[in-house]
């Protein structure tokens, strides 16, 4: 019988070495001053698009009004890029929010809540380190096929807004808004994310306290008389001994409180009234 070569592994070996990922390192926050928005034209071109700078403006435009450092390009040095991918349209979950498609209601049928979806990632990465970076992947509605243009970049401006506000908003790099830029954003924005989704973690409930039966008073058992004893009879009174007091019982140690699991409450922001679902094991 033949030895298998050893050295027909390696080169498996090292491609599997080789393909390993590694893992992106935490953006510096308070290094994010100026943002290029990048957009990847294939995707664009392959749904009959073919003007992406009106596009890359409108998204501009929508992240801006939120105080976002996006830059349209006026020769300023940028500190970070924000790239937006969009995959092609397959048939998968319906995307998270409200619709029109809500696919097949039947639960045992295959395509179950499934739609034609159009997947947006945005990925935001520091030119100094692209290392350091963050990313976001939401799906929305495919458009149809007979979509116009103009229409088609209505929605992917507004679809891909959502996005990369949802990956910004939810780094909180952002410093606090002054008295002036707080009373523009209340009054100035006139976009808004089609969908936000927010998680919020809640206090745990507090046991109530349970009121405990009160035990009844013992009932004092009736005084006997006893009959009259002569005074010849009579011992010399003694001192009542003093009772000793009972020996204090030693400290039991106090057991050990596993703390409670966060809850977190998810809030999706849908331009109406905002859907909150609560995860825990009232789901309510």
């Amino acid at each position: 019988m033949k030895t298998p070569t050893p050295i027909l592994l390696l080169p498996l070996i090292f491609g599997l070495i080789g393909g390993v990922n590694v893992s992106a390192e935490p953006l510096d926050k308070p290094a994010i001053k100026a943002i290029d928005l990048q957009l990847n034209q294939q995707p664009l071109i392959k749904l009959g698009l073919s003007d992406t700078k009106a596009l890359r403006t409108a998204v501009i435009a929508n992240l801006s009004q939120w105080r976002f450092p996006l830059q349209t390009g006026n020769g300023q040095t940028y500190t970070h890029t924000l790239t937006v991918e969009i995959g092609d349209s397959k048939y998968d979950q319906t995307p998270v929010g409200f619709s029109f498609t809500s696919g097949n209601s039947d639960p045992r049928a295959p395509g179950f809540q499934k739609a034609y979806v159009t997947p947006i990632q945005c990925r935001l990465e520091a030119n100094a380190n692209p290392k350091q970076a963050e990313q976001l992947a939401m799906t929305f509605s495919a458009p149809p096929a007979s979509i116009s243009s103009q229409k088609l970049q209505e929605t992917l401006a507004d679809n891909i807004s959502s996005v990369c506000f949802d990956l910004l908003d939810s780094l909180k790099f952002l410093p606090p808004a002054t008295a002036a830029q707080a009373a523009a954003t209340a009054t100035q924005p006139t976009w808004m994310p089609s969908v936000q989704i927010e998680t919020v973690p809640i206090p745990p409930l507090q046991p109530k306290a349970e009121s405990l039966p009160t035990a009844p008073l013992p009932i004092a058992a009736p005084a006997t008389i006893a009959p009259p004893v002569p005074a010849t009879t009579l011992p010399m009174a003694t001192a009542p001994k003093a009772m000793a007091s009972p020996t204090p019982a030693a400290a039991l140690p106090a057991p050990a409180v596993e703390p409670e699991e966060t809850r977190k409450q998810v809030i999706i922001h849908n331009q109406g009234t905002p859907v909150i679902i609560k995860f825990g094991y009232d789901r309510q």
